[in-house]
């Protein structure tokens, strides 16, 4: 007989998540899958199918893009790290935080994975954390996957360049000509790309049309490649941003509060004081970073043309502008 409590299953929908559900099912346990598109992409086709084809019950698959993008991705890089280089460990608490939420709403007091490594050992502490007596299953961990192998909204998965580059144009065959791109931040955040107002997905999703067209965005990463063209361009932006308008002293703090960061992302501490301390740190900065930046996106270089700070909201903090 099966069990009649479910468990929730974080699915990708590849073979090592089919490999999880089916040796759960063989157990015979009931079966919830949860699937978060964080910018899969083409990914996610036919997720939902193929998880009740594998034994599921209910299979939930849930658009957190915004979230992703508005807690997770763009918070990093306000405090200084290189999200592209910390996806792993920006996934962990998201999904770690989504599995606990779904396996409360089955009424369910266990999870399960199909993660290996350190990226399992991350999501396993995290829900820990978050739901004390929660039980956490690897049914699949021999074989299981590393997250670093996962596309996101903002950055590919890794690439070969003998198969070749799918969101770049070859820096030497795109249009000879450069392009302007302004880029408008409120408190920090980037709302407006060439004067249209956009949600921040949006503008991540139109930065990588733009500029891979120009052949921007190939970021070496562990020895190999990933494409981030929207990543290259709104980090070189809001870096001119810091530069224009926060002190010299601060900006040094933030370099080491950065470091500090990478450490409490890689050990899956989010959420402690020290957490708490860095992050309330970075949000108290936000307020003053109003600007536009101009940048020349040109066969594989971004470059920052001018940083003009927002003269009202600058004059109003006693800041000068540039």
């Amino acid at each position: 007989m099966m069990d009649r409590e479910p468990i929730v299953l974080a699915f990708s929908g590849g073979p090592h998540a089919a490999a999880a559900a089916r040796a759960l099912t063989a157990q015979r346990r009931a079966v919830v899958t949860l699937t978060l598109d964080v910018g899969q992409g083409r990914e996610l086709t036919g997720v939902r199918e193929r998880a009740l084809a594998c034994g599921a019950i209910r299979a939930h698959v849930i658009d957190v893009r915004d979230t992703f993008a508005a807690e997770y991705l763009w918070p990093a890089v306000q405090a200084g790290l290189r999200a592209e280089c910390h996806t792993a460990e920006l996934i962990a608490p998201l999904v770690a935080r989504s599995l606990v939420d779904v396996a409360r709403i089955e009424r369910s007091s266990s999870v399960a994975h199909e993660w290996s490594g350190a990226d399992a050992d991350r999501l396993e502490r995290i829900v820990a954390a978050l739901a004390p007596g929660m039980a956490v299953l690897a049914p699949a961990s021999q074989a299981g996957v590393t997250v670093d192998g996962e596309p996101t909204l903002w950055s590919s998965a890794p690439v070969d360049p003998e198969i070749g580059f799918a969101l770049t144009r070859e820096p030497g065959v795109s249009p000879r000509e450069s392009a302007a791109v302004d880029v408008a931040f409120v408190r920090g955040v980037p709302v407006r790309v060439n004067g249209v107002d956009l949600s921040l997905v949006e503008a991540i999703e139109s930065l990588e049309t733009i500029a891979g067209a120009h052949g921007v965005g190939r970021v070496p990463l562990h020895g190999g490649w990933v494409e981030a063209p929207a990543a290259v361009v709104l980090e070189t932006a809001y870096a001119a941003v810091e530069r224009t308008l926060l002190d010299a002293r601060v900006l040094r703090l933030k370099r080491g509060l950065a470091e500090a960061l990478a450490a409490i992302a890689h050990d899956a501490r989010w959420g402690s004081a020290e957490h708490d301390a860095i992050a309330a740190f970075t949000a108290s900065l936000q307020a003053r970073l109003d600007a536009t930046v101009r940048l020349r996106l040109h066969r594989g270089e971004c470059l920052v043309v001018s940083c003009v700070a927002d003269a009202p909201r600058a004059a109003a903090a006693g800041l000068g502008v540039h």
